[in-house]
């Protein structure tokens, strides 16, 4: 049938755009030797989604499909997802915040809530703490992104340090 080959050739056009434009983009920052600012599980979940909003569109303009249905289950099973995976969802958009604006990165000295130590490694889960008596704690990104952190490694000019001095009342105030 001319009308599905001509929405199968579209659907793989849309594709053949999709990776095209993200080649380029990945080449633009390799050649000023710059990391690519998308992380590449960001990056699976965009691509799947653009090419999800492609189908449905190549099923309604070319085919003629009511995709009412499709569109209703899919929010559905989305629903269901996202109410059996709370917690891990909760982490993993805790996880994109905490790497988009790289708060943490590994080998920062950081203090969040009780934890001090040096960020042995960061993922979309969890951030890992190895504290000053070698122990490993293992935060997960939600509960780092919902505490206080102060990144003790970026430094910034204005700074206070506390000295303590200790004299008796009856020495002199000159002394």
């Amino acid at each position: 049938n001319p009308l599905h080959l001509a929405a199968w050739l579209s659907l793989w056009v849309v594709m053949a755009l999709i990776s095209l434009v993200e080649g380029a983009a990945r080449q633009f920052y390799a050649l000023r030797e710059k990391p690519f600012p998308v992380a590449d599980l960001l990056g699976s979940i965009i691509r799947v989604l653009l090419i999800a909003a492609a189908i449905f569109s190549i099923l309604r303009l070319e085919l003629g499909v009511d995709i009412s249905p499709l569109l209703a289950s899919t929010a559905l099973l989305t629903a269901v997802v996202g109410f059996a995976l709370q917690g891990v969802l909760s982490n993993l958009l805790a996880g994109m915040s905490l790497h988009i604006t790289r708060s943490v990165l590994p080998s920062d000295w950081v203090s969040i809530g009780d934890v001090r130590g040096r960020v042995v490694a960061t993922n979309w889960r969890e951030t890992r703490v190895r504290d000053l008596q070698g122990h490993l704690t293992i935060l997960p990104n939600s509960t780092v992104a919902s505490s206080v952190i102060h990144n003790l490694s970026r430094q910034t000019p204005m700074r206070r340090h506390s000295l303590h001095v200790g004299a008796s009342y009856s020495d002199a105030p000159a002394e």
